[in-house]
């Protein structure tokens, strides 16, 4: 039972990391985007792989890398211990997600190889823990795992981790980081990558204790004019542009501008995009561009605030929960307004009331003498920890319905009949393991 438990546990996780950070996010990047919208097909020898590395290996000098090798080769030469370095939008995310596919179906081929996992180092800075109760603080909150699970897994080296943004941790604990990193990689031998700005990461005192490291390097002139003439008349005047322009020729040389000016120049005169005479000038009007072209996409329904008011809220709330990848499911109660918040907490109790409340009457009320008593007793207690835990937050619902699974599982011993209440747990398969 144990066993299976166990295997249930490693195949919701690996589905879950796949659903999140493959389907959701790399097959969803801005650089697919852009190719989807200019109706670009995907060929391996244009620009939709055109990062080119230098290998940093422990102790060697730097190696000029093939295009066509792939981040998984290279992680595996490096023991599985490797540092992606890159200039700002250079793809260092997308192939630390490359990396997390290749690692994802080889998990599910071969059961002794371990859960790749993705994490955002930025909201380390917020306690500045060991590593280990960070992350099994960041698997209960950001993927729900129970945190006794979360601790066998980090204990017995059963993840892969993939830490992206080592650059987006605060300043002033960035160096702290990377001695925690350290710290906890001298405990065993966990695999793990680490993605990071290049220029941020050279600025610390202290180095990772890694076998390697990959630099990505920005796009070549011919890769850029390839992937323009692609595009025919849709980027015509983002071609002259970039033919013509310095500035811009600079800016675009990062895959991910490229892919943003793509989707936010489409279609636009050459008028139009001339603006800015300095790289930051361009910058700020290509994105400015970029963000009233996604408010003009259509919509089922109204926005129920403008756009400055959605791009404020969202810079703001991000900053201050040192957050870099908006997640629905990652909203938390404290994003809220304190009024907000109350109300927030009253529909979920009433909600939960009435969801729970007649099949748990229909059990009381099934139930007599004994084992009436200690049903009561038991679903009064749960009532009670779930009232705390919907006022506390979300920290509190895995042990709420750990004892939920409980409580069902106990009085099915008294009165089998009662089992099909089970049923009432389906809409939380991922916390019940």
């Amino acid at each position: 039972m144990e066993q299976q438990r166990a295997q249930r546990n490693r195949r919701t996780m690996l589905q879950l990391v796949r659903n999140t950070w493959i389907t959701g996010v790399l097959e969803q990047s801005l650089h697919g985007a852009a190719m989807m919208a200019l109706g670009l097909e995907e060929r391996t020898e244009a620009v939709e792989h055109p990062w080119e590395m230098i290998l940093r290996a422990s102790g060697e000098s730097n190696q000029p890398l093939p295009p066509s090798t792939r981040i998984a080769d290279v992680f595996d030469s490096m023991d599985r211990a490797l540092l992606i370095l890159g200039a700002p939008g250079s793809g260092k995310t997308t192939m630390l997600l490359e990396l997390a596919r290749h690692a994802i179906a080889r998990a599910e081929q071969d059961p002794t190889q371990p859960i790749p996992v993705v994490f955002n180092l930025s909201s380390w800075a917020e306690k500045r823990q060991p590593i280990v109760e960070w992350l099994v603080e960041e698997l209960n909150a950001k993927y729900h795992v129970r945190k006794t699970t979360a601790r066998e897994w980090v204990a017995h080296d059963e993840l892969l981790l993939l830490l992206d943004g080592l650059d987006e941790v605060r300043e002033e604990h960035r160096e702290a980081c990377v001695q925690a990193i350290n710290a906890f990689r001298r405990e065993g031998g966990v695999p793990v990558a680490i993605c990071s700005r290049v220029a941020d990461y050279e600025a610390l005192t202290g180095r990772l204790n890694l076998r390697g490291a990959v630099l990505l390097q920005p796009l070549k002139p011919q890769q850029v004019e390839a992937y323009l003439d692609r595009a025919g008349e849709k980027l015509a005047a983002v071609r002259e542009m970039w033919r013509g322009d310095p500035v811009f020729q600079e800016l675009v040389q990062a895959p991910l501008i490229l892919s943003v000016a793509a989707l936010a120049y489409r279609g636009a005169p050459f008028e139009e995009i001339q603006q800015g005479g300095t790289v930051e000038g361009r910058r700020r009007h290509l994105f400015d561009t970029y963000v009233e072209r996604m408010f003009e996409r259509p919509r089922e329904a109204g926005p129920p605030c403008t756009r400055e008011q959605a791009v404020h809220w969202l810079a703001w709330q991000m900053t201050a929960h040192a957050q870099t990848v908006f997640l629905i499911e990652g909203l938390q109660p404290d994003w809220l307004p304190e009024h907000a918040q109350r109300w927030a907490r009253f529909a979920a109790r009433l909600v939960f009331g009435l969801i729970f409340g007649p099949p748990l009457g229909l059990v009381l009320g099934l139930v007599g003498g004994l084992s009436f008593g200690l049903s009561a007793g038991l679903v009064a207690g749960l009532i009670a920890r779930l009232v705390f835990g919907l006022i506390n937050g979300v920290g509190y619902i895995d042990w709420t319905l750990a004892i939920f699974r409980f409580t069902i599982t106990l009085i099915r011993q008294i009165r089998p009949e009662i089992g099909n209440v089970v049923g009432l747990l389906r809409p939380y398969p991922n916390y019940l393991r």
